[in-house]
């Protein structure tokens, strides 16, 4: 059974998805115009190959969509929830199409490629109307696009009730119809606040659950640092990084810092990370300041990782990702975001964001407290004024070790820190930052050992800096005038010696990075919004979608004359009419909710012969009307004769003069 859908419904529906979705423009414009045949005369008529090529282009653009969001997204499977969120868009042009069409209907083969394929070569496909169809699809977008506002159910329970209303149950009385609608529109409501609370515990046990088995139960994220594991990834070339907006090179990009040092290990203990709600969309603030931004780009590792920032960041802008914590020593880390991330760091050298120095600032381990005093004095001794104190011990640094990243250890000994101050005298960063904050400690400075990156290697071509897996750093942060500073005591030639290590194919492989980043950033943001839906793959479609158009306009429209004579004509006759109009000058007429078949079974016929009869047409009419592949030849001369046969028996069983 067809049910005429109520006036207005579809321009309704369609500026609901605009009003949920933030596209009232669209949805407005495309409102007027499938509402626009009640006002205009102008019909044509199409054929079933031109409903199929309009629906092929509608598919066309269906999957560009796909395309462009998956790979033009900072997000790909969540850029794929845009694609449903644009479904009315793309299904438009069909229903459009049949509004303007002079059966109103739309061939099934037009949406189904496998009754396109069974009627190739015999009688035309089925055909239906599809506005109920592309009602529901508005529906569906508009709830994709998450609207949690108190407005959305409300109108969704009033445009669905409208809905209904022409297909509810014949004879039924108003009052119960909109009893039942009520309690089914409130279980719905109860429904939905269930799943929405189920999926918040899920997502909840989920992740703690992910946070213990899988990361395990101690911190992850650069949590202790062992000499020699930054050494370790100094032979790298690889470009971890990339920094613009800043002049003073060399910058020091800070991803751990460590108070607690045992058996040659620095440990972060006594700080936990604490969560920062976003400010927003994408900005976080971790403290108060006032500074200029900072350009950068990290990749992250299965979408968690430690951001690299320079001392004093307190404020990250455009950082999309789900969670941002930090801790007391400046750790800032981020989880549930995409492979590479943009954003700004907002610097300020002037304000405080750490913690202050405790007790455990000035820890020293009691093995290496003779060797400390030894080389303390042979350094100068210690100042009542830290930053003299700090000079000096660079300066002694400076002037009596040597920088190296070659620590082949004789007869397989392991290298200590004693040995690096007493003995050769030569190690990377690791060793001179290590050395100079128990230094610092055993003069009195606070002091706590940081490890991160150096951002001081120009690139002509991608005009800013990048930062190598071979910059990776380690040095102090003294607490001098009631600020944590940055003490570096390595050799100042260490960059220097670092490069000498280069590859030939360095360049090469620079140039394929880049490409690489350029095709990443355009996809985390380049000139997209943020969830990188754009209208640059609409230049494919409208071209094409102009030339669709003329092939299926041309010369198919009606003349506004032959309207008028199919309208006097009245409706299009079928097999059983003349049964219809026998029983409705009887009076027998059909309620239009009622189907034809349980109708016929309910009509008053003179006896069992006349009954077989009746339902063997209702039965044949129901496969003639829904059956795709409908009747053949002799079933259709078959159900003509049992129409006449009824109409005989019910004439003759007719009172003289009736």
């Amino acid at each position: 059974m067809q049910v005429t859908p109520p006036p207005l419904l579809i321009g309704a529906g369609l500026l609901f998805w605009g009003a949920a979705t933030n596209l009232m423009l669209p949805a407005i414009a495309l409102a007027l115009a499938i509402e626009s045949p009640r006002a205009v005369r102008a019909r044509w008529n199409f054929e079933a190959k031109d409903f199929e090529r309009v629906a092929d282009l509608c598919s066309i653009a269906f999957l560009l969509l796909m395309f462009w969001q998956w790979f033009g997204s900072r997000n790909g499977p969540a850029g794929l929830l845009i694609v449903l969120v644009w479904l009315p868009f793309f299904f438009f042009s069909v229903l459009l199409m049949q509004r303007f069409d002079a059966r109103g209907v739309t061939p099934l083969s037009a949406l189904f490629w496998s009754i396109r394929r069974r009627a190739a070569g015999t009688s035309p496909p089925r055909s239906l109307p599809i506005d109920y169809g592309y009602f529901c699809v508005c529906l569906v977008s508009a709830a994709c696009a998450n609207q949690r506002t108190g407005w959305f159910f409300p109108i969704l329970a009033l445009l669905a009730g409208y809905a209904l209303y022409p297909a509810r149950a014949a004879g039924r009385r108003l009052g119960a119809w909109g009893i039942a609608l009520g309690v089914a529109v409130a279980m719905a409501y109860a429904l939905q606040l269930g799943i929405v609370r189920a999926q918040e515990q899920v997502e909840s046990l989920v992740m703690d659950y992910l946070r213990e088995r899988v990361f395990g139960r101690t911190d992850p994220f650069h949590a202790h640092t062992a000499i020699g594991d930054v050494g370790r990834v100094k032979l790298s070339d690889r470009i971890l990084f990339r920094v613009s907006g800043t002049n003073a090179a060399p910058l020091r990009l800070r991803d751990g810092t460590y108070n607690a040092f045992a058996h040659d290990s620095w440990f972060a203990q006594g700080t936990n990370f604490r969560v920062i709600a976003p400010v927003g969309v994408s900005s976080w603030i971790i403290g108060p300041g006032q500074g200029a931004p900072l350009k950068i780009s990290a990749w992250l590792k299965r979408s968690r990782a430690v951001l690299p920032l320079p001392l004093g960041t307190y404020r990250l802008d455009g950082l999309n990702v789900g969670h941002v914590e930090v801790n007391g020593f400046g750790a800032v880390r981020v989880s549930e975001g995409p492979e590479l991330v943009l954003f700004s760091a907002r610097v300020d050298g002037s304000r405080e964001q750490d913690a202050g120095p405790d007790a455990g600032d000035l820890a020293l381990p009691r093995r290496l407290e003779p060797v400390l005093a030894q080389v303390l004095a042979e350094a100068g001794g210690s100042s009542r004024d830290p930053t003299a104190t700090a000079r000096s011990l660079v300066e002694f640094f400076q002037q009596n070790f040597t920088y190296t990243t070659e620590l082949g250890a004789a007869h397989e000994e392991r290298r200590t820190l004693e040995r690096f101050l007493l003995d050769d005298r030569r190690g990377h960063c690791e060793y001179f930052a290590s050395a100079a904050t128990l230094l610092l400690r055993a003069a009195g400075v606070p002091a706590r050992y940081a490890t991160g990156y150096v951002a001081e290697e120009w690139s002509p071509l991608e005009r800013q800096y990048l930062v190598r897996a071979r910059h990776a750093h380690a040095w102090t942060l003294a607490w001098i005038d009631g600020r944590w500073r940055e003490v570096d005591a390595t050799p100042v030639g260490w960059l220097a010696l670092e490069r000498e290590g280069e590859s030939a194919w360095r360049p090469v492989a620079d140039f394929f990075s880049w490409l690489g980043f350029r095709f990443a950033r355009w996809r985390a943001s380049g000139d997209e919004t943020d969830d990188g839906s754009s209208p640059v793959w609409l230049l494919i479609i409208v071209p094409l979608a102009g030339w669709v158009a003329w092939r299926v306009t041309h010369r198919k429209r009606v003349q506004p004359a032959a309207i008028d004579q199919a309208d006097r004509a009245g409706p299009v006759t079928t097999i059983i009419d003349p049964l219809l109009d026998l029983l409705a000058r009887d009076g027998l007429t059909r309620p239009p909710a009622q189907p034809v078949r349980s109708w016929l079974a309910t009509l008053p016929l003179p006896d069992s012969g006349a009954r077989q009869i009746a339902h063997r047409v209702a039965f044949a009419y129901s496969r003639m009307r829904f059956d795709p592949d409908g009747l053949v030849a002799g079933e259709v001369a078959a159900l003509e004769a049992d129409v006449a046969a009824l109409v005989a028996i019910l004439s003759a069983s007719r009172p003289a003069g009736a």
